[in-house]
């Protein structure tokens, strides 16, 4: 049978379940979040849940992607590695807060999957936000984003632990934002010279 034409209940129920799962992993391990918990979270028969999504993997990744679309976008990298793109790191605007507030609980969370898609994404935006192209990187300069990816990811789970500090703020005053921004703009200006 065919699906059912496009409706606007379709945002309204993808709205729910995003809000749910979202719910779900702040709540409970990963390992106990189920399409069975979002639907009830949701308040929407498990059945609509299948409507939208294979399976929770599906879900992980639509949500996910929707939250890093908003988190990971150019202007952000901007904001980490210049102190000067924003007059305080408190500007950031609340969608861009409360989205990185979701994506640090796939980077504490006890999951490997959602660690790996966390890390994944941050890697191919901050490579993308800076027009690189990482099978275009030689093998130490891959080992360098690898490390300041994996430094970033630890500053985030850590931040969690010790109750939320604002990991912008810290990586401006540690000065590991100006490491990864010259990382970054060393790399950058290689390999557009290259393209030239």
């Amino acid at each position: 049978m065919a699906r059912p034409k496009y409706s606007e209940n379709d945002n309204h129920a993808l709205s729910k379940i995003e809000d749910a799962f979202w719910s779900c992993l702040s709540e409970n391990p990963y390992s106990k979040v189920t399409v069975v918990s979002v639907a009830k979270k949701a308040g929407l028969n498990h059945n609509t849940i299948y409507y939208y999504f294979k399976n929770i993997n599906d879900i992980v990744s639509y949500c996910f992607q929707n939250v890093a679309k908003v988190v990971l976008r150019k202007e952000v990298f901007f904001q980490i590695y210049d102190s000067s793109f924003i007059v305080n790191a408190s500007d950031i605007d609340s969608l861009t807060a409360e989205g990185w507030k979701k994506i640090s609980l796939f980077a504490i969370s006890e999951s490997n999957y959602l660690l790996d898609i966390f890390y994944q994404s941050l890697k191919n935006y901050w490579l993308r936000a800076m027009n690189l192209n990482y099978s275009d990187l030689e093998i130490e300069e891959k080992m360098e984003i690898e490390y300041a990816v994996y430094g970033l990811i630890g500053v985030v789970i850590s931040s969690k632990r010790e109750g939320g500090i604002n990991v912008i703020s810290f990586l401006r005053k540690t000065g590991k934002s100006k490491d990864m921004f010259e990382l970054t703009k060393r790399l950058s200006k290689k390999y557009s010279s290259l393209d030239k």
